[in-house]
């Protein structure tokens, strides 16, 4: 499980946003991903659980904004004004996760993974949530919408207690591409990668008009996406 690419499946998770029928976003997220991991039923358009029974091994994908929907865009400006902790997107998130971990066997693996706002909200999942957090084996995170310090709610920094600090740098790794502008200011948790823009890999020649606030240039929206890391 040390070879997992845990970008392929916070890709996957967008796969479940889409307006096709449940099954074949199921079938479209799972095509995405190493065989034998399979969609947990619980799975839905923001969090996404992928099953392997065979190696005893989950991995939950919180999905990162889609620029086609305003609800996300309203989410992200929450984030960037310090209100994450208040957002009810975020308690959401953070609730359904400690309910998909229920269901699965005590002798397996958990891993947790996202993109952009879907990193930033996987984070404060296993923050926010001590069960989970001990239930977790790995955090990898990808170009994770950051905060200014001065905007984390006191929800963070109550929770920095030593062990708890100690947990999360252990169990987190934060990827992160060179130039990503959400991603600049970094977390107070888990060994940090850099990585290179991969040209030509990403798919839109077009900025997203719901984009433009948070990135002044397609190259910027190039260099924070999850495709640079699969």
């Amino acid at each position: 499980m040390d070879n997992i690419n845990h970008a392929q499946f916070a890709n996957a998770s967008y796969a479940l946003n889409s307006s096709k029928k449940k099954e074949d976003r199921f079938r479209q997220a799972e095509a995405l991903v190493p065989k034998n991991y399979e969609l947990h039923e619980k799975s839905n358009r923001d969090v996404a659980m992928f099953v392997n029974g065979d190696k005893k091994h989950a991995i939950i994908a919180h999905r990162g904004s889609d620029f086609k929907k305003k609800r996300d865009i309203g989410a992200d400006i929450k984030f960037a004004l310090g209100l994450q902790a208040h957002s009810k997107e975020y308690r959401k998130r953070a609730g359904m996760t400690e309910r998909m971990v229920k269901d699965i066997p005590g002798d397996f693996k958990i891993d947790l993974t996202g993109h952009s706002y879907g990193g930033a909200s996987a984070l404060h999942s296993a923050i926010v949530r001590p069960k989970l957090r001990q239930r977790l084996n790995k955090i990898h995170i990808y170009n994770p919408a950051t905060q200014m310090p001065k905007q984390k709610p006191k929800l963070y920094r109550k929770e920095k207690a030593p062990d708890v600090e100690r947990d999360l740098h252990e169990k987190t790794t934060v990827h992160r591409t060179q130039g990503d502008v959400p991603s600049v200011v970094g977390t107070d948790y888990g060994t940090v990668k850099t990585h290179d823009v991969k040209n030509g890999r990403f798919k839109s020649a077009v900025m997203p008009e719901l984009a433009k606030p948070a990135f002044q240039t397609l190259d910027q929206l190039k260099t924070h996406s999850i495709e640079n890391f699969i």
